[in-house]
């Protein structure tokens, strides 16, 4: 349900964007991990006076579904800015933005082990969206075929620069591991 590799580091990214950021950890069952978020709704919702919870899903009704039910019996409303946005169109308009992405996690045919630690750009896009049409995979990395991580974003004050990292590949899937990272000046130029 929930991203996992190098999740630790998002709390450099909250950073980043000068914004609080409280984690919450889950075990990781398929049922259970949403049952142990939403217990931690109610603390969160009066702490931070929340009235809504946004979402990055895509195109996983499992997780919006998840989301949808969590908010309902939580008072709160569900904000999903990218459901059902055509993928292409969606990882275009980050990368137009000036969105540094790094692969973090592969585990779909076609993406082999190169692939992690690597950037997420238009040539790049160009080769997954070969591999989305010759293997079936959704281009955005809907289905667990990938994972990400933002180095830079609009949001961002400053950036994250990855200062030491170790790639663990088994089989057909990986992790890229971040070990070390550090927020640095953004480009301005």
């Amino acid at each position: 349900m929930f991203h996992f590799p190098n999740a630790e580091w998002t709390a450099l990214q909250a950073e980043a964007m000068e914004i609080p950021i409280v984690q919450v950890e889950v075990s990781g069952p398929r049922e259970k991990e949403s049952e142990e978020l939403e217990r931690s709704i109610p603390v969160l919702k009066a702490v931070f006076r929340l009235d809504s919870l946004i979402s990055g899903v895509i195109a996983s009704s499992y997780q919006r579904q998840r989301l949808v039910d969590m908010c309902k019996r939580n008072g709160l409303k569900l904000i999903t800015p990218v459901w059902k946005k055509n993928p292409m169109q969606l990882i275009e308009e980050m990368l137009k933005a000036g969105f540094d992405i790094r692969f973090v996690g592969v585990s779909a045919l076609g993406l082999g082990e190169e692939w992690l630690g690597r950037r997420l750009d238009r040539e790049t896009l160009k080769e997954l969206y070969r591999l989305s049409s010759k293997h079936g995979i959704h281009l955005a990395g809907e289905g667990g075929e990938y994972e990400t991580f933002v180095c830079e974003s609009p949001l961002f004050k400053r950036r994250i620069e990855i200062t030491d990292a170790a790639k663990s590949w088994s089989h057909d899937s990986g992790i890229f591991f971040i070990k070390k990272a550090r927020l640095v000046e953004r480009d301005v130029s």
